[in-house]
């Protein structure tokens, strides 16, 4: 290295070294001007700046009313209450799945009128859902009547087994498909 190159990098160490002492002066005096301006405030009285030397020292400091009051300090009695505030936020509720039913029709058919109105609408049990037109139960239906007229034009009869024989036997027929499809009507005795 040259005598040149020597005197350089000396310079260079020398004016490093000035410019960081510089800057930490600088923040050094930013950082205790700070307390003093607020101490300078209108709000506050000669005592309050003790105070505020005592808490830049690195002690910890006690605010008096004044100080409270300056900076907007408020402080109420602590106490269990229940609090009351309503919170508006987006959300979407569901069902267990252990409250939620498959209901599935025991016969074939159209369903000529729905019951309810919306899907997922509560139900009770043995709550009727929709009309269902069948033409196997209407037909069933229409069998049982005409047995039942029968039976009835019958029972004038003087011959008993015209009563208990193929009627009843029909009637039997007709009531076990008529009840096996719909399943919990009791026939008429």
């Amino acid at each position: 290295m040259t005598n040149s190159e020597k005197r350089w990098l000396a310079i260079g160490i020398v004016v490093g070294v000035i410019l960081a002492a510089s800057i930490f002066l600088i923040h050094e005096r930013s950082r205790r001007l700070q307390p003093t301006a607020a101490a300078r405030s209108p709000a506050l009285d000669s005592s309050d700046l003790t105070a505020a030397a005592t808490a830049e020292a690195g002690a910890y400091s006690q605010l008096t009313e004044t100080e409270q009051k300056a900076i907007g300090v408020e402080t109420a009695e602590v106490k269990r209450q229940t609090i009351r505030k309503e919170i508006m936020a987006p959300g979407r509720v569901a069902e267990p799945e252990t409250g939620i039913s498959a209901i599935s029709a025991r016969i074939g058919g159209r369903i000529d009128k729905l019951l309810i109105n919306v899907t997922g609408e509560t139900v009770r049990r043995g709550q009727p859902i929709a009309l269902i037109y069948s033409p196997e139960v209407f037909t069933a239906g229409e069998e049982y009547k005409l047995a039942l007229d029968n039976r009835q034009r019958l029972s004038t009869s003087k011959e008993p087994q015209a009563i208990s024989g193929p009627i009843t036997i029909c009637c039997d027929q007709i009531l076990t498909h008529f009840v096996a499809e719909i399943g919990g009507i009791q026939p008429k005795q």
